[in-house]
C-alpha cells in the first residue's frame, strides 16, 4: 500500500480487521490502521477464504483474531476480538459461522 512516497508492505495474517470508508477499506493491524483505495468485495476477493470471513457489509475479520461471540439483539451477535474490538455479526453472515455459535 502506498502511504505519500513511500509504498508500505502489511503482511496478510497481521490484519486483524477490515472496515469499509465509502471507497475505502481501513486495515486494522496489530494496533494501527491503513486507508486503501479499494472496495470490500474486491479486497475479499484477494483473501484467503480459510482465514478471512466477512461478517458484515462494513466488516470483515481474521479468524485468528476472534477472541468470542456474544448473542446480541435481533438475532445478531458480536464479535469480540483479541484486541477487545467489538463488531457486529449481522444475520446476513451469521451462517458462516454455524459451527462456531
Amino acid at each position: 500500500m502506498r502511504q505519500g512516497d513511500r509504498h508500505i508492505l502489511v503482511r496478510t495474517v497481521a490484519v486483524q480487521w477490515i472496515e469499509a470508508e465509502d471507497n475505502y477499506v481501513r486495515l486494522h493491524v496489530e494496533g494501527t490502521s491503513h486507508l486503501v483505495r479499494q472496495t470490500m468485495t474486491g479486497l475479499l476477493s484477494r483473501l484467503d477464504p480459510a482465514q478471512f470471513r466477512r461478517i458484515h457489509r462494513s466488516a470483515i475479520v481474521n479468524l485468528d483474531c476472534i477472541k468470542e461471540f456474544q448473542r446480541w439483539t435481533g438475532g445478531d451477535h458480536l464479535v469480540i476480538m483479541r484486541d477487545g474490538t467489538r463488531l457486529t455479526l449481522s444475520r446476513t453472515f451469521r451462517e458462516q459461522f454455524g459451527e462456531w455459535l
